[in-house]
C-alpha cells in the first residue's frame, strides 16, 4: 500500500467546487484515464456505488463506493472491486479566499503483479493526480458564456 497527497486552489466557491466533484459523469473530463462512468445518475450519496472503467496498463472495470459524503467538506470514494490497484481517494474542501482549496489523499492498496510494480506507482500516480487537478481548475475556472 502507499499514499499520496496532492492540494489545488480553484478560483471558485466551494458549492460549486464539491458538485462538479461529487457528480460523477464529470469524473472522465478531468481524469482522461476514466473512459466511462456506469451505474451513477445524479450527484453521489453516501453509500452509493458506480463502475468506472479505466485505461490504466491496460483497460479494467472499478466498482466504487462513496464511504464518506459530507456536503461541501470532504468525500471519499473507494474501490471495493477491481484489478491490480485499489484506490481510496478522499477530498478535502476547504475556503481559501473567494475560491475553494482542495486536498486529495489517495490510498492505494495492490495485489497480483501490480505488488512487485508498487515502488514504481507513487511518482507516477503523484505526477497523475497532479494533472488531475489542474484539469479540474482549468475546467471550473473557464468563464461561462
Amino acid at each position: 500500500m502507499f499514499t499520496i497527497e496532492q492540494q489545488i486552489t480553484i478560483d471558485r466557491p466551494i458549492p460549486a467546487v464539491f458538485a462538479y466533484i461529487a457528480d460523477p459523469a464529470n469524473i472522465p473530463r478531468w481524469r482522461p484515464e476514466v473512459l466511462e462512468v456506469r451505474g451513477a445518475t445524479g450527484p453521489l450519496s453516501p453509500g452509493a456505488t458506480f463502475g468506472e472503467v479505466v485505461n490504466f496498463m491496460g483497460r479494467k472495470t472499478y466498482t466504487m463506493r462513496v464511504a464518506d459524503y459530507q456536503p461541501e467538506r470532504r468525500l471519499t470514494i473507494e474501490a471495493l472491486a477491481g484489478p491490480g490497484a485499489l484506490p481510496t481517494q478522499t477530498f478535502r474542501f476547504e475556503p481559501a479566499g473567494g475560491g475553494t482549496s482542495i486536498s486529495i489523499r489517495a490510498e492505494v492498496r495492490t495485489s497480483g503483479p501490480f505488488r512487485l510494480l508498487e515502488p514504481l506507482f507513487p511518482r507516477m500516480f503523484r505526477k497523475l493526480w497532479a494533472g488531475y487537478l489542474v484539469n479540474l481548475k482549468a475546467i471550473l475556472e473557464r468563464p461561462r458564456s
